[in-house]
């Protein structure tokens, strides 16, 4: 058969097309600790050794080299601390893939370099290759995905140092950070450990203008912090924290603006499930422990945090800070369907303590440990922020209970935008239910509803403000419970989660909450609902 010239043309075309896709296409790389097989990094068999990952020279657009759209697999037990070398683009980032049952384990990496060093690139996705967030089985056997680790660093190991997991001190533009175990890291297992730790963590971020930083499906323990965005830059709009289950750790968040040029103007921390502190307690409280802790300072300003579906439990022992701690320039945060469970020894400054502005606190469950001088909710003015503000809030349907003190306003001058259909309840013989500054004390519902001009729908139990709210140890209302009903209907809002009540940290599905009748007070509602999970803040690794 004769062929015109067009058809010849078309097939040629059609030839360039597919060797342009072959070039095009993401390649693979294998690593490991030491070069296996042909040594042509073409499978595990055959993988190239540390040094080609942590060589400048392999980094590249090259035919062979690591760049856009490489997959980078790391296999079996790699022992050296990795630095990527280059960046991924737009769609076609670099990724760092833990091969089942890959790990990095050193007795104790720096905090340098770290584990594995990212900071400085962009378009990078580290996964371990299996979801490992609160829920999952791999969060409690501590296997089935990624590891990273150190074995031989903390009390009375061979190393007391500062260390970083994965760090990204210079900022990761665009990166993603998923489906690991990390941890452990620093294991401190005695009060008179006070080893003074610099720049320290499990994933220690800077912050980075206008990009999207994803942190998420992780189980982080044993560490100093286990997600630190520090700090903050002066275009951030993009951080997201999800699904993470940490315990062991001295601070489970920590988000910071230290200077002027560190702006953060919208975060989300969501779904996470925080655990225990305790082992972190020290002669004299050095570490003070925190779920989450969130500060603008020295002309810094955290604005647009968003915190939801979250839960911190477990032991935080004597040397408490508290479950939330937002302090000097913070504002327009909303925080809602979040559990707050601790138990402590001691607690120093308010199971949540918010200073800020246009706060929205929505169906929060805030349940204290009855002891001395404990408070539930502590909030105002930070005297640490550069900016004057008047604090504002809009605080409503929130269960807030077994606490010394239910309610601490911390400054003299405060907007209550909205602060109503709350349940108050458990309080001690002596305790108060509120407190303003300077000096002066509320013991019953009616002189604070008084006082304050605010709380007119709120309730307390029918035995009086000493009796139980008819909760379950999960903090779930249980039949005739107070809360049942009585909470107004924040649809209007416009807040898509707070339409449903809460995850329990990622522990269950939400239930829908009602478009046109009343809510529930605090974070569940009441659907004959089982007790959440607990278990997973009392495991001993």
């Amino acid at each position: 058969m004769k062929c015109s010239p067009y058809r010849f043309r078309f097939i040629a075309a059609l030839a360039i097309l597919a060797l342009g896709c072959t070039v095009a296409r993401a390649n693979d790389i294998y690593i490991a600790q030491t070069g296996a097989g042909t040594n042509t990094g073409a499978d595990c068999a055959d993988a190239y050794a540390v040094a080609f990952f942590n060589s400048a020279g392999n980094w590249g657009t090259g035919v062979g080299q690591i760049g856009p759209g490489t997959t980078v697999h790391l296999c079996g037990t790699i022992s050296t601390e990795l630095r990527a070398r280059g960046s991924g683009s737009s769609g076609s980032p670099v990724t760092i893939l833990f091969v089942p049952g890959a790990q990095i384990s050193l007795p104790a990496c720096d905090n340098t370099n770290g584990c594995l060093n990212v900071s400085g690139l962009s378009w990078i996705v580290v996964d371990g290759g299996t979801p490992c967030g609160p829920g999952t089985t791999c969060a409690t056997s501590l296997s089935g995905t990624g590891i990273i680790q150190e074995t031989a660093n903390g009390s009375g190991l061979a190393s007391q140092q500062s260390s970083i997991a994965v760090n990204a001190q210079a900022g990761c533009a665009n990166c993603e950070f998923r489906n690991l175990i990390i941890g452990p890291l620093y294991q401190h297992t005695s009060t008179n450990d006070a080893f003074n730790f610099g720049a320290d963590g499990a994933i220690y971020m800077g912050g980075c203008n206008g990009c999207v930083t994803k942190v998420h499906d992780l189980t982080i323990h044993d560490t100093t912090s286990a997600v630190a965005y520090i700090p903050a830059a002066s275009g951030d709009n993009g951080l997201q924290i999800y699904h993470v289950y940490g315990y062991n750790y001295n601070g489970g968040v920590n988000i910071a603006g230290s200077s002027a040029s560190n702006i953060l103007s919208g975060a989300s921390i969501h779904d996470n499930y925080l655990g225990s502190a305790a082992n972190w307690d020290a002669v004299g409280c050095p570490y003070h422990h925190d779920g989450v802790h969130v500060w603008g300072q020295t002309g810094g300003e955290i604005l647009g945090v968003n915190y939801y579906n979250n839960v911190v439990a477990g032991d935080y022992g004597g040397c408490a800070t508290g479950a939330v701690f937002f302090e000097g320039y913070t504002g327009n945060e909303n925080l809602y369907n979040n559990l707050f469970l601790i138990t402590y020894t001691q607690e120093n400054a308010g199971i949540v303590n918010l200073n800020g502005f246009n706060i929205g606190f929505y169906n929060n469950t805030i349940i204290g440990d009855l002891q001395s001088g404990d408070q539930c909710f502590d909030w105002g003015y930070a005297s640490d922020s550069s900016f004057f503000y008047t604090p504002s809030i809009s605080l409503e349907n929130n269960v807030i209970g077994n606490c010394h003190a239910l309610i601490v306003q911390n400054t003299t001058t405060v907007t209550k935008t909205a602060w109503d259909y709350n349940a108050y309840g458990e309080l001690p013989g002596g305790g108060t239910m509120g407190y303003t500054y300077p000096a002066t004390w509320y013991y019953a519902l009616a002189t604070w509803q008084a006082a304050c001009a605010c709380d007119s729908h709120s309730v307390i139990p029918s035995g009086g403000i000493t009796a139980s709210l008819n909760l379950n140890t999960s903090a779930v209302p249980q039949s005739g419970s107070p809360v049942i009903g009585a909470g107004a209907n924040l649809t209007s809002l416009g807040i898509t989660a707070l339409a449903s009540d809460t995850s329990a940290g990622g522990t269950r599905s939400p239930v829908a909450r009602s478009a046109s009748q009343a809510w529930g007070i605090g974070a569940y509602s009441y659907a004959s609902l089982p007790d959440a999970p607990t278990s997973l803040d009392v495991v001993v690794h």
